[in-house]
């Protein structure tokens, strides 16, 4: 399960965001019960990709099976033409994917959705695909698990707006961040993961950023050590006066 915001800035420096959650989970069975119950197990996982020619940045929320890993791996070597499919807007391999997991004609529970930045031409774009493939260009949007947490984060009532019509690419970090803690309600969405499409580049930043939180935890943690540790020689200490 999934949730990944995406934020369109256009105050100063034109940009997007994209920020994800680093949660996955696996569906299975646990047998080690008296009864045998489907259980969901989670685990770290990287949830935003950039294609080969890095003009594309893609999220998906739904299931990281053999289908959309196909999928992936097409439109990161380029063989699925994002540029065509937003002129046509809408990808027809991500419709034929999607269907390819129906039974007997009928639609599984199951299904992907994506978020898409571009920078085509030097234009920052923000595109929600739906699971019949078509393309809808948006300002800001979430999709996965969380979603609904992390819209209502964004779209408060007009009094609080929290996205007005143009902001820094400043502001949208905050905000994007701000949605995914809201998202953090719903069981399976945790971690971050952010990007930044701007005019010339793009930039993923999730490793820094676990690279920090683990810093700081080693940090944290040793401080609790020496604590005790520390207190502990002092009470040796007075009793060997």
């Amino acid at each position: 399960m999934t949730t990944i915001v995406g934020i369109g800035a256009e105050k100063g420096q034109k940009g997007i965001i994209l920020a994800s959650d680093c949660i996955g989970t696996k569906k299975g069975w646990n047998s080690k019960v008296d009864v045998a119950v489907r259980d969901q197990i989670t685990t770290g996982v990287r949830k935003i990709y950039i294609d080969d020619r890095r003009d594309i940045a893609i999220g998906s929320a739904g299931p990281f099976d053999g289908h959309y890993r196909r999928f992936l791996g097409e439109v990161i070597s380029g063989e699925i033409d994002i540029r065509k499919s937003i002129k046509v807007k809408g990808i027809k391999e991500f419709k034929a994917m999607n269907e390819g997991r129906w039974v007997k004609g009928y639609p599984e529970m199951d299904y992907n959705e994506l978020l898409i930045a571009t920078k085509f031409d030097g234009k920052p774009r923000l595109f929600r695909c739906v699971p019949l493939g078509n393309l809808i260009e948006m300002h800001d949007d979430a999709i996965g698990s969380g979603s609904e947490y992390a819209l209502n984060y964004l779209h408060r009532p007009s009094d609080e707006l929290m996205i007005p019509s143009r902001i820094s690419i400043g502001y949208g970090i905050d905000s994007a961040v701000g949605a995914l803690d809201a998202a953090s309600q719903d069981t399976y969405t945790g971690g971050l993961d952010l990007l930044v499409v701007g005019v010339d580049e793009m930039r993923q930043y999730g490793q820094q950023i676990r690279d920090v939180i683990g810093d700081a935890r080693t940090s944290a943690l040793q401080n609790i050590k020496d604590n005790y540790d520390n207190g502990a020689k002092k009470k040796r200490s007075r009793r060997g006066r």
